[in-house]
């Protein structure tokens, strides 16, 4: 039983030895586990008193285990200086209120006094007067020492770094307003501390103040000019206001000062990225996944880097490792069906955008981008129910109106087209797609002055727009206005010489004017331009020749 009760009290000074240990590391890098001096200060006492029970149990069972006592103290006296040091650390670092420091202060002197005691009960000592009078000296020195220091945790620290302090503690909590209340007032005190300059800028960062976060970042910069942390948050602020060379300026400079994380490659990534410089990107978005391959953010935009540079297969296998270390990220599955989009693999595109429909029901891009997939999948009543989902969670989204009114548009039902191209042109009347198709659906009514409206209109806000040139002449060659006709149909040839449309469109006017030679050759460049349409139109340059020879 006696050793069970040794065996007991060894372990849980052990533990407390190892809690105090952590403690002790995480306050010396500026994290500490315990926020509260409260809960800090309960821990210390609760720990000084369990030592002291050990101590004195171990004390009581000397006489019965003689054996015992010498190697009992020699684990005391290594547990007392393990668990002492961290907690004079831990209580030396932050201020106390009175009442803390008294009962810590007192419980330490408690235990020096138990320790002494111990020691000379384990080593059987007999308490002559020297041995009397050193344990006396040894208390005093104890004694004198722990009221230094109890006086020492009631001087306060300097104001600045009370409000310093206190900033860091709202900051830690995301309450950044009330955070940059507290630097401002440690920098009104002190004008040379960059940390202060710095989490303030962190601060005005966080809550979208940029131009107050470059100021504070300068600042910060300027009193500690190898302040690599400090480059790199003045480079975000930078990325977040487009200005994308200072932030690569700022990010190199941080990782040349030695910021040479997965974090800052990542970013100096997305600054490449977002300058097209997708090369660049796509080596940075690697290193950072070699720094720390878990992120599968640094996939995702390795993969749209890809997407754009049209690397369809890279693109999914990094969309697949971001879903394979995130499964429950909507966006992923989304950027995945993206690029079964563009490749045309509507089936795999639908299935990718119905999970991340299915993560996250409100997220209107997968509506959108499944309808689109519906619509050139040709499933015309699947486009317009998510086209009409994704009005319901965006009405303001013109795009989200055109393209439910193109397919309307597919199945026939001109008037529901029409109303969704009107809502369209209400909402964002700049946009030409959106008079170009809906002068196609009066076009297909037979409603040619509304058509030609709509044409003129594109070609108003886009002049470069060959399409409605196209469209607007064949309007005219509609109403015999063939001259006009050639007119637009040379126009669009102008802007785009490889348009075969524009070529036969031309022949097909030519010839009713007459001018069979011409027309023979518009169609001839079509068919150059385009050796499919040889079959189509060879019946056209067939009547163009002989209609020649009968003149």
């Amino acid at each position: 039983m006696n050793k069970i009760i040794i065996i007991a009290s060894a372990i849980i000074s052990i533990l407390c030895a190892i809690l105090f240990i952590i403690l002790f590391g995480a306050s010396f890098i500026n994290k500490p586990l315990v926020p509260d001096n409260t809960i800090t200060d309960s821990i210390i006492v609760i720990s000084i008193a369990l030592l002291i029970i050990v101590i004195s149990l171990l004390a009581l069972l000397n006489r019965r285990l003689p054996k015992i006592p010498r190697i009992s103290l020699l684990v005391i006296s290594i547990l007392f200086i393990l668990i002492t040091i961290p907690m004079l650390f831990i209580f030396l670092k932050e201020e106390r209120s009175l009442y803390s420091s008294i009962i810590i202060t007192f419980s330490f002197i408690a235990l020096i006094i138990t320790f002494l005691t111990y020691t000379f009960r384990s080593l059987n000592l007999k308490i002559t007067p020297t041995r009397s009078k050193i344990a006396n000296i040894i208390t005093t020195i104890a004694i004198a020492a722990f009221t230094i220091i109890f006086i020492q945790t009631l001087i306060p620290k300097s104001k600045a770094q009370v409000y310093y302090n206190n900033g860091k503690a709202y900051y830690d909590q995301d309450k950044y307003e009330a955070a940059i209340l507290e630097f401002t007032a440690a920098i009104e005190i002190d004008q040379h501390n960059n940390s202060f300059y710095h989490y303030r800028g962190n601060s005005y960062q966080l809550t979208r103040k940029y131009d107050q976060a470059l100021t504070d970042y300068n600042q910060a910069i300027s009193i500690k000019p190898e302040d690599a942390d400090s480059y790199f948050a003045r480079g975000k602020v930078y990325y977040f206001k487009d200005a994308y060379d200072q932030a690569l300026t700022d990010y190199n400079r941080a990782i040349e000062l030695g910021l040479q994380d997965a974090y800052s490659y990542y970013w100096r990534g997305m600054a490449y990225y977002c300058k097209k410089e997708y090369s660049q990107s796509i080596t940075d978005f690697t290193k950072a996944i070699e720094l720390d391959p878990t992120k599968a953010d640094y996939y995702r935009c390795r993969g749209n880097t890809y997407y754009y540079e049209k690397k369809y297969d890279s693109a999914i296998i990094d969309y697949n490792k971001a879903i394979e270390l995130n499964p429950k990220d909507n966006d992923f599955y989304n950027c995945r069906g993206n690029v079964y989009y563009d490749k045309s693999e509507y089936k795999q595109a639908i299935a990718d955008y119905t999970k991340a429909i299915e993560l996250n029901p409100r997220y209107v891009d997968s509506y959108y981008w499944r309808g689109n997939a519906y619509y050139y999948n040709k499933e015309y009543n699947q486009a317009i129910t998510d086209y009409s989902k994704a009005i319901e969670l965006d009405p303001k989204n013109a795009d989200y109106h055109h393209w439910r009114g193109r397919a309307y548009d597919n199945k026939k039902e001109y008037n529901q087209a029409l109303s969704s191209y009107n809502k369209a042109i209400e909402l964002n009347p700049k946009g030409t797609d959106y008079y170009y198709w809906r002068g196609q659906t009066h076009y297909s009514k037979k409603e040619y002055k509304q058509a030609f409206t709509d044409y003129t209109k594109a070609i108003e806000i886009s002049p470069e727009d060959f399409y409605s040139y196209n469209r607007r002449g064949c309007v005219y060659y509609d109403q015999k206005e063939y001259s006009q006709a050639i007119t637009d149909f040379n126009k669009v040839i102008e802007l785009n010489s490889n348009y075969s449309t524009a070529w036969s469109n031309k022949g097909f006017t030519l010839t009713a004017l007459n001018r069979f030679d011409e027309a023979i050759k518009a169609y001839d460049k079509a068919i150059e331009l385009d050796p499919y349409r040889e079959k189509e139109l060879r019946p056209s340059i067939e009547e163009a020749k002989r209609a020649g020879k009968g003149k």
